[in-house]
């Protein structure tokens, strides 16, 4: 039995078949999966979420994704920078969300303290437990930490999930973000100046913020001047409160905990100098500096609403509901067959 096109097997005239190529850009991607304007597909065949709500995603939910999957099938971390066109192969940890093991793990934990459940409260932790070493902590980190992260009104999901965790890949995404987060107060000197600009020459307006589109990040705060490609002149003394013009901070989860823990730890050695020192007197400047930093990120956070990411299951009880949880699940039945095998 064969199954040709309709007219495929006449001899004596060519078919031709003509398409209309077309760029699809993230416009028409996101459109499709319901964060556009026009009628997504899951509008169209009547899919919804658990809450009997419409989904939609956003089209960097899928890169996200991938990497998760990445991450739980325990690929290399050079692989993985090499599948997602990354430079940095730090930016992955970024990625690497929680499998079903680790989110049962990192919320049983959770469940037997007190979890945040407004920025207020985030705020008026002043001290934060310890680490065991006095390192600071990435943004992932904290997440899991805390249990949260803290969405901004202003921004739309994908900028508020990358403002979080820190994982912007494109000058126009960090352009984008910096447009969004004028009313933040980070970006103070660059605000001025658009808003003087803007009214009368929008585009010159938005070629100043593409200008300076640049956000290195730090253990706290980031750099808006390109020191992947030209260095730092200052040697990072920023992270020690020295003032620069090309620093700013960006209100990142894990940022508010490694900014307290190097002025704490300034604080701690100017005890042990002379009240009218020179060391003293440079020490007390750079506190107030890193104090200022302060001040800006927990008026942020006061303005920012607290979005638990997981809460506390019973694993025996609930099934995995995620793609990504069964994923996981299933990752872990090979492992424990193969184990199996090789036992035998």
């Amino acid at each position: 039995m064969f199954i040709v096109q309709y007219g495929s097997t006449t001899l004596s005239q060519g078919i031709i078949n003509k398409a209309n190529i077309t760029i699809l850009e993230n416009r028409v991607i996101n459109n499709f999966l319901g964060t556009g304007r026009n009628k997504s597909v899951f509008e169209k065949y009547g899919l919804k979420d658990s809450d009997n709500q419409t989904s939609k995603i956003s089209s960097h939910i899928p890169r996200h994704n991938i990497n998760t999957f990445l991450a739980i099938a325990e690929i290399s971390d050079h692989l993985q920078a090499m599948l997602m066109g990354r430079v940095d192969i730090e930016q992955n940890k970024h990625y690497q969300h929680l499998s079903i093991k680790q989110i049962s793990q990192n919320a049983s934990l959770a469940s037997s303290n007190s979890q945040f459940q407004t920025s207020k409260e985030l705020m008026a932790v002043s001290e934060p437990v310890q680490p065991a070493e006095n390192n600071a902590k990435s943004p992932i980190d904290d997440i899991l930490e805390y249990g949260l992260m803290l969405f901004s009104n202003d921004k739309d999901l994908e900028n508020n999930l990358k403002n979080n965790l820190h994982t912007f890949d494109s000058t126009i995404e960090i352009s984008n973000f910096i447009e969004q987060s004028m009313g933040d107060g980070y970006f103070e000197d660059i605000a001025k100046a658009f808003n003087e600009i803007a009214p009368t020459e929008p585009d010159k307006a938005k070629e100043l913020i593409d200008t300076h589109a640049y956000l290195h990040p730090l253990p706290f705060g980031s750099c808006m001047r390109n020191i992947a490609a030209h260095g730092c002149p200052k040697r990072l003394s920023c992270q020690s409160g020295v003032s620069c013009v090309n620093f700013t901070v960006t209100g990142r989860m894990g940022e508010l905990e490694n900014l307290k823990l190097t002025k704490n730890r300034l604080i701690e050695q100017a005890k042990n100098l002379a009240d009218n020192s020179e060391f003293t007197l440079r020490i007390k400047e750079q506190v107030q500096n890193l104090e200022r930093f302060e001040q800006k990120i927990m008026v942020s956070y006061s303005n920012k609403i607290p979005v638990n990411i997981y809460k506390a299951i019973d694993t025996e009880l609930s099934q995995p509901r995620a793609l990504a949880e069964l994923f996981s699940l299933e990752y872990e039945k090979i492992k424990a067959n193969n184990q199996e095998e090789g036992k035998c």
